[in-house]
């Protein structure tokens, strides 16, 4: 029996083991909310990468060209510099054109500037010519460039190993910029064994000297030293790596992917990620940072879809707070916004204006967001007006606004729809044409309020009218 016990104990823990390593593994498994494409424009043209995504791989997609705009990603978890790879393929149009494709491995993910302060957003590491002519030099670590000059006609990678503020000799930061240590420790050319199929898989692993780099699994050769693609390595780098392991000991490091022409023709690129760390990259789930945003403040419920926030690179998920301002006789306004309660015969229950936040910021949209106002119920019918831009109140349009279970649901944009002021309205009661009992049954027959009460009219007694006209005459001269 105690035996048989043992058994089951140890059954149990070995289970329970099981599942738990199961849960970490899941845990740690890549989704789709991991990547984001850039959509920080260069020069402020509108040229953003779109991501699309199926059951295994996501898809990174853009039309670009030189100086405008770089087509690329950022994998938002920390990856282990000591054990890393990618694999892709790499739909390029005359790849040979490039300027330049390069993988960085950044102690920051995403960042924002001067011009760009609502929220950090996926950008490049190059980001030299932002509006206002702001630099990135919040970002450390490596750029490791790619040149494509020669891949198609001689199938020949050029490499650059660029150190971005950090010295890779010591693992220090600095305030240097960019170092290019290229020379020492990495090399500068290499020679694929076939031909460019555009399948791209780069691998990163420690060593005692340092991280060890590595393209297609080693399907390559360097060159010896009259300059041909004799010799054969297991690793890109030759030294100088340990102060890049040394400085992300300690630091997170982000890895992300860019390109850009030469040239000015715009071209379409669909950069596709087959394995992370030889992970599937995908869930087939919507990214989390797509979701609409629902956020609440004094009884009134905003919903900010996707494409509603103007601020490329800022996604709804990053909108942590809701301002609503309350207007009262202050306002400029508030004498037209009077006038049209009383042109409705109506009451003004609330004139205010609803603004989305990060921080302290305002959110600045360009596609309406929703709006729900609860009502008080104590009216007939409800109107909604806003202030145009000829300060005067101007009705919804019939399709941005609807009422439903006692609610109010607006389509505000906090552009051309701002101030926004709600009526209610008492419905006139409706004349009562219903016979009373004591009436004739004659259809001509009605019922209506007169003088000081109710008064049975027949066209058959002329007479009958007659009198009451005068009685009534009568009764209001002596009241």
């Amino acid at each position: 029996m105690k035996k048989i016990l043992f058994v089951l104990l140890t059954l149990c823990a070995t289970l329970s083991l099981f599942a738990l390593n199961t849960v970490k593994a899941e845990e740690s498994a890549p989704s789709t909310s991991d990547w984001m494409p850039h959509r920080y424009m260069l020069s402020g043209y509108e040229i953003p990468t779109v991501m699309t995504y199926d059951e295994t791989s996501v898809t990174f997609s853009g039309s670009l060209n030189a100086g405008i705009a770089t087509t690329g990603f950022n994998y938002l978890k920390p990856v282990d510099l000591n054990n890393f790879s990618i694999e892709m393929d790499l739909d390029i149009p005359d790849i040979d054109h490039l300027t330049w494709l390069c993988v960085t491995f950044l102690d920051t993910c995403l960042i924002k500037d001067a011009e760009n302060s609502t929220a950090p957003v996926a950008m490049p590491f190059n980001a030299m010519s932002g509006e206002g002519g702001w630099q990135n030099t919040k970002q450390k670590g490596l750029v490791l460039q790619l040149w494509t000059q020669a891949l198609v006609s001689d199938q020949v990678f050029g490499f650059s190993y660029v150190s971005k503020g950090v010295n890779f000799e010591t693992g220090e930061a600095t305030n240097s910029g960019w170092t290019d240590y290229t020379n020492n420790s990495f090399v500068n050319s290499i020679k694929l064994d076939n031909e460019f199929d555009g399948k791209f898989k780069l691998d990163i692993h420690s060593t005692e000297e340092g991280l060890a780099f590595n393209l297609n699994d080693g399907a390559w050769k360097y060159q010896d030293e009259e300059g041909a693609y004799t010799q054969t390595r297991d690793s890109l780098a030759y030294n100088n790596t340990l102060g890049l392991k040394e400085y992300f000991k300690d630091k997170d490091c982000y890895m992300a992917l860019e390109l850009m022409y030469k040239d000015e023709i715009h071209r379409t690129v669909n950069l596709k990620v087959n394995k992370i760390n030889g992970l599937n990259p995908s869930d087939n789930k919507t990214p989390s940072y797509l979701e609409p945003k629902e956020i609440e403040k004094d009884g009134i419920k905003a919903t900010i879809p996707t494409n509603a926030v103007g601020v490329f690179g800022v996604y709804p998920s990053a909108i942590d707070g809701l301002k609503v301002v309350k207007y009262d006789e202050e306002d400029g306004d508030y004498e037209v916004v009077s006038k049209r309660a009383t042109s409705l015969n109506g009451t003004l229950i609330d004139y205010f204006r609803v603004v989305p936040q990060i921080g302290t910021t305002n959110v600045v949209l360009q596609n309406p967001m929703t709006v729900e106002y609860t009502l008080p119920g104590t009216y007939d019918s409800y109107k909604a007006y806003f202030i145009n831009d000829d300060d005067e109140t101007q009705s919804f349009p019939n399709s941005y606004v609807s009422i439903e279970n006692n609610k109010m649901t607006l389509k505000v944009d906090n552009d051309v729809i701002n101030k926004i002021a709600i009526y209610g309205l008492m419905d006139e009661k409706p004349v009562d044409e219903t016979p009373k009992e004591n009436d004739t049954n004659d259809s001509s027959s009605t019922t209506k309020k007169g003088c000081k009460g109710t008064i049975s009219i027949s066209i058959l007694s002329i007479g009958i009218i007659l009198t009451t006209t005068v009685i009534c005459a009568k009764r209001k001269r002596d009241e």
